[in-house]
């Protein structure tokens, strides 16, 4: 791992250390934020290389904060770059890209779509180092499996996107009754009855549990 004086059997010195490897792709573990992210960073840039890491897609706040944080630290600028985003979109494009040296699994190596070896058997989980062509035609396969899955959902009706934005609005829309509601009560409806603005605050109190639930109700894995 540090180098070494290797013994030899010759009037003649033999030494081994380690050699940066250039620019490696990373892809962070999905079910965890900034833990995650950060254990997959810290061995590619403590050993010389830069990293082009993908941040958890359900997760990426913690990644943005972080690209902030090392945006001003004394980290050099372009050793760490940071992409939000799924990972079955961008992983074939770091796979396929020339300027990549090496691509590092972890995030996704419990994905069935991708157990898939080299020479195209199954039966064995990606590992760090995987030939370029394999990492790619199992990120393939994952892009196109969620394609199928959206049009799927175009064809039901419930379009993803269009299902995340209209649980948005419904989380907004119930939030902004929230807040009439207690402005109203304690500005307006107090001065003629303090119960019915004692009700009225009660109502807007429960209000915030259920926007969330209903927000949250059909997201990917669980998560908002």
């Amino acid at each position: 791992m540090v180098g070494n004086a290797n013994p030899v059997s010759g009037p003649f010195f033999n030494h081994s250390a380690p050699e940066p490897t250039g620019v490696v792709g990373v892809l962070a573990p999905q079910s965890s934020s900034l833990l995650g992210l950060v254990s997959v960073i810290a061995p590619v840039i403590v050993t010389g290389n830069v990293v082009v890491a993908v941040s958890s897609y359900a997760r990426p706040l913690p990644a943005v904060t972080f690209a902030e944080v090392l945006a001003t630290s004394d980290v050099p600028g372009g050793v760490v770059n940071l992409l939000t985003g799924d990972a079955a979109v961008l992983g074939p494009w770091l796979a396929a890209h020339m300027d990549v040296n090496a691509i590092d699994l972890a995030g996704v190596a419990g994905s069935p779509e991708l157990a898939t070896e080299p020479g195209g058997r199954r039966g064995r989980q990606p590992q760090a180092g995987t030939t370029r062509a394999g990492c790619r035609a199992g990120l393939d396969r994952r892009a196109r499996a969620l394609a199928d899955d959206r049009v799927r959902g175009d064809e039901d009706g419930v379009a993803p996107d269009r299902d995340l934005s209209h649980r948005r609005r419904t989380y907004v829309w119930l939030m902004g009754t929230c807040l009439v509601l207690i402005v109203l009560a304690w500005n307006v409806v107090r001065l003629f009855s303090v119960p019915l603005a004692v009700g009225m605050s009660v109502v807007a109190a429960v209000i915030p549990p259920v926007a969330v639930i209903l927000a949250n109700r059909g997201s990917r894995g669980g998560d908002g």
